[in-house]
């Protein structure tokens, strides 16, 4: 794997992961044009930057045939399910604490989400991840990792702009019909056509934004700064619903300021007094957006704390705690679980002394 830190994308992933909080959040912080803006958008610029970091640590090998596809997935299994487990199973904990559903309806849900799969629960709504609606994002991204390392040898650059051609046009189409690209979590055909698409554009455009850079490399620190950047993709994701605007926002994101943002960064330079911080971003981004959905209905559902009467307060004393748990999980108990799971298949894929 190349071991080269992209600090600026650490910090896009982190603000954007911290602005799906407030959007799920708001009552916290006595603000509803937090859940009336573009921060759902923040799934669109993930998907690019997962297929940038993707690229960037694993298409030489499987180009090289290094690294097979079954491989790869399990890579990819192993960095993303300890933490996706961890929601799951406080998603189904909150099922079996408010006993409003049949006994046992949380099982197969459970046993489905923690292998990546979408379930129904119609109790629970038509969402594809009834137990922690987060993990839709993932389903695709999963299902698109797969495609790409099945498909890698024949993923040429024109290929690949076909691709992006193709499912540009049906992002374009989905934008149009639907009036945003806030599709892909719920149980219907437009839905999941409209979430296969986000996840295929993003991800591959992410790739070729890869390739692109290492094509064109040029010399650290001609790229605009870090923060201004980061402060690009925030304020295009706090953007508030215009009437009359339809999918203009969702289309200028995805086709030009998540790109071009996306592939000024991985060539900007971070000093030494941010790249800290950035780094921290980047490590809790991923932790934050699983776990706050569930956190966040235990709070309110279950142990009952009374948050939003000391809105605006609340929301920053949520949103500093869960970092703060985001930390020490990821300390304590993703990296550790994610060594033990890699020692444990590593071994079972050892040769066998003859």
């Amino acid at each position: 794997m190349v071991s080269k830190k992209f600090a600026v994308l650490d910090g896009m992933r982190g603000l954007a992961a911290l602005l799906v909080l407030t959007r799920h959040t708001e009552a916290y912080w006595a603000a509803p044009w937090l859940s009336h803006n573009h921060s759902y958008l923040a799934v669109d610029l993930f998907f690019v930057l997962s297929g940038f970091v993707i690229s960037h640590a694993y298409a030489q090998q499987l180009g090289a045939g290094r690294l097979s596809a079954g491989r790869f997935m399990l890579i990819r299994w192993i960095r993303l399910w300890p933490l996706h487990a961890l929601g799951a199973a406080l998603g189904a904990a909150l099922v079996v604490a408010r006993d409003v559903h049949a006994p046992g309806a949380w099982v197969l849900p459970l046993v489905l989400m923690l292998l990546f799969l979408p379930s129904r629960m119609p109790e629970a709504g038509d969402g594809l991840f009834a137990l922690n609606p987060p993990g839709w994002s993932l389903f695709y991204e999963m299902a698109v990792n797969l495609a790409y390392a099945l498909t890698h040898r024949w993923l040429t650059n024109r290929v690949l702009v076909a691709v992006l051609v193709v499912s540009g046009a049906g992002l374009v189409a989905t934008g149009l019909y639907n009036g945003s690209l806030d599709v892909g979590f719920t149980w219907s055909m437009r839905s999941l056509a409209g979430g296969t698409l986000r996840a295929v554009f993003g991800i591959f455009l992410g790739i070729g934004l890869h390739r692109l850079y290492l094509a064109r490399q040029r010399r650290a620190g001609t790229a605009p700064g870090p923060w201004a950047l980061c402060a690009a993709v925030t304020a295009l994701l706090l953007v508030p619903h215009i009437e009359g605007l339809g999918s203009t926002v969702d289309l200028l994101a995805v086709f030009v300021v998540f790109p071009v943002c996306v592939y000024l960064g991985a060539q900007a330079s971070v000093g030494a007094s941010s790249v800290k911080l950035f780094a921290l971003l980047g490590l809790l981004s991923y932790p934050v957006y699983v776990l706050h959905v569930p956190l966040g209905e235990w709070l309110e559902g279950v142990v009952a704390v009374p948050l939003a009467p000391y809105a605006p307060l609340a929301g920053v004393l949520f949103a500093a705690g869960l970092v703060a748990l985001a930390w020490a999980l990821d300390r304590w108990f993703d990296q550790p679980v994610r060594r033990f799971l890699t020692r444990v298949t590593a071994a079972r894929q050892a040769p066998r002394p003859g």
